[in-house]
């Protein structure tokens, strides 16, 4: 999820998404509760106000440009391999500097 869209921007749509998984979750019992979706943040925003506001929005991860796409694609294959969206448990944390 890129943070800086000019419609709506990534805190407010990772909110959104949350809220939709929130409500999802109430309409079933819990055993069928789905996972969260796994949301990372992409950005150029290296600020610690931007990852606090990401974290507190409801991102999984926040990574800052420049990214290497070979850790991307490590990072996903990480969590397929650990049940992708099947795993209830997804670590808070930040990536960045990467290149």
């Amino acid at each position: 999820m890129d943070i800086s869209m000019p419609v709506l921007d990534g805190f407010a749509a990772t909110r959104q998404i949350r809220d939709i998984e929130a409500e999802a979750a109430q309409c079933l019992p819990p055993m069928q509760t789905p996972a969260p979706s796994l949301i990372i943040a992409l950005t150029g925003l290296a600020s610690g106000r931007d990852q606090s506001e990401a974290f507190v929005s409801g991102f999984d991860l926040y990574m800052t440009k420049p990214v290497s796409f070979r850790e991307v694609g490590r990072l996903l294959d990480n969590w397929q391999a650990n049940g992708g969206a099947t795993n209830v448990a997804v670590p808070h944390g930040s990536v960045s500097g990467m290149n």
